[in-house]
Parts: C-alpha cells; sequence; structure tokens
C-alpha cells in the first residue's frame, strides 16, 4: 500500500527547499549591487465568464439533469422568453428589489410605520408613469418588439421558413396586430394591397395548436401563363379547398377561380387542366320554353347544369364536353333536379261570393 500522507509531506519539503533556495540567492544581494535582465517572457491570457444556456443547450442540460419531459420544454422556453421580454421593458418592475421593498413597506403600514394613503400616492405616480410610457408607443413599435423577439417562434412554422409572401411574391410576412385587438396574425406588409394571411394567433391559444384552417399552409404553385392573355395561372389552397386562379391579386379586381376540389390528386394537374376548368361557366344555348340561358358550371362537387333556379348535376361517368344543350335539358327534365332560391308568390285568387 502507498502512504499517501509521507508522500504528501515529501512533496511539501520539496517545494520548502526549493523555496529556500531561491530565497537564500535573494538574500545574498546588497544594496547598489548591480543586476542584469536577463530575459523577458510575455504572456497573453484571457478570461471568459461561463457560456450562457441556449435553447438548445437549455434543453439537454434539462434532459441530463432528468428535469423535465419533451412535453414540457417548449412551455419552459417560451416562460424563459416571456420573462426575458418583460425584463428587458420593464426592468423596474420586474427587479428583485421592487417585490422586497412593497413587502416590507406593507409590513410597515400593518405596523402602523407608514401612512397607506402616502404609500399608494408613491405607488399611483409609478404606475401612471409607466401607462404614459405604454400609450405614447405606436402599435407598430410594439409588433415590431414582439417580433424581433419571438421572431423564431412566430415564423418556424412557415413553409421552408421563408418569409416572402406566397400570394404576391412581392410583399414580407409580418407579425401584426388584429385591428381590435382579439388577436395576432402573421400577413402580407403590402396590405391593402395584397391580403394574404399565412397564419392567426389567439391570446388564448394552446401551445403548439393552431386555427384549423392554417393546419395545411401550402405556397400557391405557379401552373403556366395564358396562351392567351400571358397571365399567371396558379394552384392554390382555400379555406374551401384547392382552387385554380387566373392571373394575380390586385385591389379593386377579382381573379377568376374554379375549385378542383373534386380532383383527389393535386400533384396532376396541369396547366391544360387549369385552362380547360378555367372554360366554365359556358353557356350551351337557350331553353325552348322561356329563351333563358342554359349554362354548364363547375361546382364544388363536380360539373352540373343550370337554367334560372334549377340546377342537375351531371353524371360522374359523363366528360363536361359531351353535355349538350339537349343532353342538359333532359338533366333538367329528370326528377333529381334541384331549385334554389325562394319561389315567387302566387297571384291569391279571390272567390266571388254568391249572393242569393
Amino acid at each position: 500500500m502507498k502512504d499517501d500522507e509521507s508522500e504528501t509531506i515529501g512533496f511539501k519539503d520539496n517545494e520548502v527547499n526549493r523555496y529556500a533556495e531561491t530565497f537564500g540567492i535573494l538574500s545574498s544581494l546588497k544594496k547598489g549591487d548591480r543586476l542584469y535582465l536577463g530575459e523577458v517572457e510575455t504572456k497573453q491570457h484571457h478570461t471568459q465568464t461561463p457560456p450562457r444556456y441556449s435553447e438548445g443547450s437549455l434543453v439537454k442540460k434539462l434532459e441530463e439533469l432528468g428535469i423535465g419531459r419533451p412535453s414540457t420544454y417548449a412551455s419552459t422556453l417560451k416562460v424563459l422568453r416571456v420573462s426575458a421580454f418583460l425584463s428587458d421593458h420593464f426592468s423596474e418592475v420586474n427587479d428583485y428589489s421592487f417585490t422586497a421593498d412593497m413587502e416590507t413597506e406593507l409590513d410597515n403600514v400593518s405596523a402602523g410605520l407608514t401612512e397607506w394613503k402616502g404609500l399608494l400616492r408613491d405607488y399611483w405616480a409609478r404606475f401612471s408613469s409607466y401607462c404614459s410610457r405604454a400609450a405614447s408607443v405606436h402599435i407598430h413599435q410594439v409588433e415590431k418588439m414582439l417580433e424581433k423577439t419571438f421572431g423564431d417562434f412566430l415564423f418556424a412554422s412557415l413553409p421552408n421558413k421563408s418569409r416572402t409572401c406566397p400570394s404576391c411574391m412581392e410583399g414580407t410576412l409580418i407579425f401584426k396586430v388584429s385591428r381590435f385587438g382579439a388577436g395576432y396574425f402573421i400577413g402580407c406588409d403590402q396590405h391593402p394591397k395584397c391580403k394574404y394571411i399565412a397564419k392567426s394567433l389567439y391570446g388564448d391559444e394552446e401551445d403548439g395548436e393552431s386555427p384549423q384552417k392554417n393546419n395545411n399552409i401550402e405556397e400557391p404553385k405557379l401552373l403556366g401563363l395564358h396562351p392567351g392573355t400571358n397571365e399567371k395561372i396558379f394552384l392554390k389552397s382555400g379555406p374551401y379547398g384547392h382552387y385554380v386562379q387566373l392571373g394575380e391579386n390586385r385591389t379593386g379586381y377579382q381573379p377568376k377561380r374554379s375549385s378542383v376540389s373534386h380532383i383527389k390528386n393535386m400533384d396532376s394537374i396541369t396547366l391544360e387542366d387549369a385552362l380547360e376548368l378555367l372554360r366554365y361557366p359556358v353557356t350551351l344555348g337557350e331553353h325552348p320554353k322561356d329563351g333563358h340561358p342554359v349554362i354548364l358550371k363547375l361546382a364544388r362537387i363536380g360539373f352540373a347544369v343550370r337554367h334560372r333556379r334549377t340546377t342537375d348535376p351531371v353524371p360522374k361517368g359523363m366528360k363536361p364536353k359531351d353535355v349538350t344543350i339537349e343532353k342538359a335539358l333532359e338533366l333538367l327534365s329528370s326528377k333529381d333536379v334541384r331549385r334554389s332560391g325562394r319561389p315567387k308568390n302566387k297571384p291569391k285568387v279571390e272567390e266571388e261570393e254568391e249572393y242569393i
């Protein structure tokens, strides 16, 4: 076995002997002796504070310590972000001394050492100053501050994390507060020229959830150009399903659209398909009874023929180009027709009373 204590003592003795030898040389020096500089060695040393936790390193450390679960990490990081934002803009209120001093003042009020009206007067003056300062800040400044602080969370769910507006291809997606303060949304900065909204956020929204209509955010797909007008034709996704659109969104102009919800595979839609769908509605001819037009249109569930208030769906096995005016009249005369709108009231017939 090693004698650790003897080794430690021996080490200390060697150190003492070495220092004694050094100081022995120095003790032999006398006042006025000439000294010569042998060598100067310079060394640079930088001290660094321990690195701060990033979001990734913090989650890793929490996992190592067994604190929390994957389902709680997001909420933990969100609390830290909100706390950091509040501490940055309300440093006095979030300071530890603020709470401690307030507790002390309240204890003094309870003990009768401080007048409660004076305490409230002092607190109200500071609180009123914060309110005045907040009221003077424009809403756009608040949006910019929130976007800068929470940008990683706000834009993380966007396709390819691109902030270019997929609708007008010119604007940039930014964080906005709704007009009446009921919620928040991410939309195009070219509003009202472009009214695209990528995502809506609400104050009582749970972490990781978003409105159902925004679950599948898809960028418009450019199918090609119209051969006659040279306008762009897009495949887009809306709240009621997919559709093709002729032209771009412009103020005061409603582009022509056609639903493609009846097509299961959206990837199979070509420019030729879009051109064919955008032809509708088309007039097949006039009804022989009243001269009103008979129209073949594209409905949400497929094609249908319409005459005034009467509509009848085209059978699934029949191609739209095979529907003629004769076939349309035959469909409209069937028992499966559906009438829309409010029927006109029939004129009342007054019965003449017979006087005997």
